[in-house]
């Protein structure tokens, strides 16, 4: 396939980028302008350390999904290298902050694109870390939330076995349609989507050591041994927000989910308080991984 230079491209398509930028900051801004005297108020609470280890992993929990997306998406026959896969999953993550949530998928095909993949592959690696996102989430979900509510401790691994079934049962019939949709005569290898999925379980851990984090700096009583918990609450925030897709980001419902699980743990306004400011955190790392990787990886000719 051959990639177009900057010349080559039709003016429209600058415009076009450009509007999709301009969108999403304006779709990010209303986020943090619609709760700034809450965010204001809520960081009066914390000192500088617990923020900065919350941005840290909010930022790692963004690298992980990173990772768990770059060990699907092959240009050809062969693994995108880096730098294309920066350029195209980091600016095109800030398209979840336009309604509608498919601004983000359009804008990596178009990225993918530019880079010489194709639409439909780029697609497809997205939907395929996507069901591998939502199967290591669903898995520490229902592993976890129902003992610790419970107030008890799971006896072995029963239950995350038993939720397993009916990934094993559908998980193939699930990548066949998605290969299909894409027009691609094959799906990834076993190995690549084990280790997307693995990959995927640093994701929700990362997002849990931040719900931690921020736990703690509103002195909740937290110990290391919590962070499968806050973890398994953050991916079911996750799920719940991308399932109502035409919220930007999830907005609202994810915040909902996440109040209502960790208010278990916590008073209801501290449970606010994290929710609230986990969203901030990790909307600072999209736009910050976007922009520094615009800065310094400039594609050639693009």
């Amino acid at each position: 396939m051959v990639v177009e230079t900057r010349a080559q491209r039709p003016r429209w398509a600058f415009f076009l980028k450009a509007g999709f930028v301009a969108a999403a900051l304006i779709g990010a801004a209303y986020l943090l302008h619609s709760r700034w005297n809450e965010v204001t108020e809520a960081l009066r609470l914390f000192g500088y350390g617990d923020i900065a280890l919350s941005a840290i992993a909010a930022c790692a929990h963004i690298g992980f999904s990173l990772l768990a997306w770059m060990v699907l998406a092959k240009k050809g026959d062969v693994a995108l290298r880096t730098l294309p896969a920066l350029r195209i999953f980091f600016f095109s993550q800030i398209g979840k902050y336009i309604p509608g949530s498919v601004w983000q998928f359009l804008a990596a095909a178009q990225l993918g694109h530019d880079e010489g993949m194709s639409r439909r592959g780029v697609l497809a690696s997205f939907a395929f870390a996507l069901l591998a996102a939502i199967v290591a989430g669903g898995v520490l979900v229902l592993a976890v939330l129902p003992f610790s509510f419970a107030g008890t401790q799971p006896g072995g691994w029963g239950w995350a076995a038993s939720a397993l079934l009916p990934l094993v049962v559908f998980f193939p019939a699930v990548l066949l349609r998605i290969a299909s949709l894409a027009k691609l005569n094959t799906v990834p290898s076993t190995l690549r989507l084990a280790a997307s999925t693995a990959i995927s379980a640093g994701t929700w851990l990362a997002g849990g050591a931040m719900l931690l984090l921020l736990a703690r700096g509103l002195t909740v009583p937290v110990a290391p041994e919590d962070i499968l918990v806050y973890s398994a609450i953050y991916a079911a925030a996750w799920i719940t927000g991308f399932l109502v897709f035409f919220a930007p980001a999830g907005l609202g419902a994810r915040e909902t989910a996440m109040i209502a699980l960790l208010s278990v743990l916590m008073p209801l306004p501290h449970a606010t308080i994290v929710a609230l400011l986990s969203r901030v955190l990790v909307t600072c790392a999209d736009f910050l991984a976007a922009g520094l990787t615009l800065t310094f990886t400039r594609a050639p000719d693009v």
